[in-house]
């Protein structure tokens, strides 16, 4: 990403995915992600050893959103409060929750909703991020170009 002059690096990770970018995060520290996306984190319960993203989410010091469904899976909703004490704990003030309306785990129809609400905390997040941020659209056609 920084060989492309892509910044500032958001980590985007999608339920399962979102556990383990959480794990990545607090494990590794890295110096250039500012920010990172939970969408629906759900860690799954036959994984052995457990995962804790609890544990995960209180190592993350970089803005953290966490989006969920309003009918999302159980397992994704019993842990709303979890994850915001774990953000709380360790004192993320760029911690934030954000729970769709009427959408599912998977946001069928409600994708152009999703967009948005990340659009809108990113831009919210752009001066803690890097004062000289500016959040803007990517198509995989730039992407590919870049490569």
């Amino acid at each position: 990403m920084h060989g492309w002059e892509i910044e500032p690096i958001v980590l985007l990770g999608y339920s399962f995915g979102a556990a383990q970018a959480a794990n990545f995060l607090a494990s590794n520290k890295p110096e250039n992600v500012q920010a990172f996306i939970s969408v629906s984190m759900l860690a799954q319960k036959f994984i052995r050893p457990k995962m804790d993203v609890y544990k995960f989410i209180g190592g993350i010091t970089v803005p953290m959103l966490d989006i969920y469904a309003e009918e999302d899976l159980d397992d994704v909703r019993r842990g709303i409060d979890d994850r915001r004490l774990a953000a709380n704990k360790n004192s993320n003030t760029g911690f934030q929750q954000i729970e769709l309306q009427g959408s599912g785990h998977h946001y069928l129809g409600f994708e152009d909703i999703l967009v948005e609400q990340i659009q809108i905390w990113l831009q919210s997040m752009a001066p803690v991020m890097d004062e000289t941020a500016e959040i803007s659209e990517i198509s995989p056609e730039i992407l590919h170009e870049r490569q």
